[in-house]
């Protein structure tokens, strides 16, 4: 019985460290958030993987103001986004807000459409057929483990600010 159980339990730890889904968003900023969100909103499966234990990127990180020069230029989610913000401080829509306002609103998102958010991972490799990313191997960012996790999905989303995921897929690019 107990060799049962422990087989069990490793099985299950394994089937935990290698998933599919439909859409893999690598970058928990504000537009890996909102296109995750926007997936599983079309019926897809979701995960966003970021590397920090934050979600929201500049928005939530300190940078509460927005570059803006039209704002009925903005509309979309993205308008809904400022209209969140606007709710929290009594108004119709806000463009100057606080991070931690902003980070809330993110996780609201992750909660309203309830798709998986993996926190302090960070890409070790890439899996690709062709052209295609078929799979990407994750390390804990925090304590950097080797307890690699692999996720593998149909559409793989870099929504970091400085291309993490294409760079290690090997996309070529340009400085300066």
């Amino acid at each position: 019985m107990r060799i049962f159980i422990l087989l069990l339990s490793i099985s299950f730890s394994a089937f935990a460290q290698n998933q599919t889904y439909d859409v893999c968003v690598y970058g928990g900023t504000s537009a890996g958030v909102i296109a995750a969100y926007t997936a599983k909103m079309y019926g897809k499966s979701v995960i966003l993987i970021e590397p920090t234990n934050r979600l929201g990127g500049l928005s939530s990180g300190g940078l509460g103001q927005t570059d803006i020069g039209n704002k009925y230029a903005i509309t979309g989610i993205s308008r809904g986004f400022y209209r969140k913000i606007g709710k929290n401080y009594g108004r119709l829509e806000q463009w100057t807000f606080e991070p931690s306002v902003a980070e809330k609103i993110f996780e609201e998102y992750v909660k309203n459409a309830n798709f998986s958010v993996l926190y302090n991972f960070q890409l070790n490799s890439v899996r690709k057929e062709g052209t295609e990313i078929k799979e990407i191997s994750l390390e804990n960012s925090s304590n950097l483990s080797k307890n690699i996790r692999k996720i593998t999905a149909k559409i793989f989303i870099d929504a970091t600010y400085e291309g993490d995921l294409m760079a290690k897929a090997g996309v070529s690019y340009t400085i300066g």
